[in-house]
């Protein structure tokens, strides 16, 4: 006798197996991924330095034009060549700004400033120096880390220095008296930063430059 039966449900069995074997035993530990984001800080902190040094040279520029303009306010003044000479106490050497020549009281009074420091004065008024002191200082102020602009703004000094030159050694036709009263006026006190003067750095050039033949037209 043929006997038919059900067969075992062994198939069921083994595919749960394979599956229950495919599945990762940590599906319900995976973490979630964090992005970490980092502040980049070297663009702030240029920023600050640049603005506060900025804000500390322009504070200085400005209390040097101020300074000047109460010099020239509140001192007695004479005429020289329809320009306006300050006279002050204060113990420095002839300099000049814009239209006013500042000169110590007593030595001009006492008659002790040569007529060739008076007209070296007096042409870099006559120049206009000034303005362009006012331009590199202003342009110094924005572009302070820029070494170029600092040179460049002693070669103007410089070159403002020999071209007054030139005018006195035009004038008084007299370059050795002219240079001896330049080594006196050196030893002397200096001047504000944005004021025309003569002073100890340069006079070593100024002296060298004289000795070179000058266009006097």
């Amino acid at each position: 006798m043929i006997t038919y039966g059900t067969p075992n449900a062994v198939l069921p069995n083994v595919a749960y197996a394979f599956l229950n074997s495919r599945i990762p035993t940590d599906v319900g530990t995976i973490q979630p991924s964090v992005t970490i984001n980092t502040i980049n800080y070297v663009i702030p902190v240029i920023i600050i330095i640049y603005v506060t040094v900025m804000a500390f040279l322009l504070i200085r520029f400005l209390k040097n034009i101020r300074t000047i303009l109460l010099k020239s306010g509140d001192n007695l003044k004479v005429l020289y060549e329809n320009r306006k000479i300050v006279l002050i106490i204060d113990d420095v050497i002839p300099h000049s700004f814009w239209n006013w020549i500042f000169l110590n009281t007593e030595d001009y009074l006492k008659g002790n400033i040569e007529n060739e420091i008076l007209y070296h004065e007096l042409s870099h008024v006559q120049q206009t120096h000034s303005v362009d002191i006012l331009l590199i200082e202003f342009i110094q102020v924005i572009f302070w880390f820029n070494p170029f602009i600092f040179l460049y703004k002693k070669a103007i000094q410089l070159n403002h220095e020999f071209l007054a030159d030139q005018a006195v050694v035009h004038k008084f036709k007299d370059t050795s008296t002219y240079q001896l009263v330049l080594l006196n006026q050196a030893s002397k006190q200096s001047s504000p930063p944005i004021a025309s003067a003569s002073n100890y750095l340069v006079t070593k050039k100024r002296l060298i430059m004289m000795t070179k033949p000058m266009s006097l037209t």
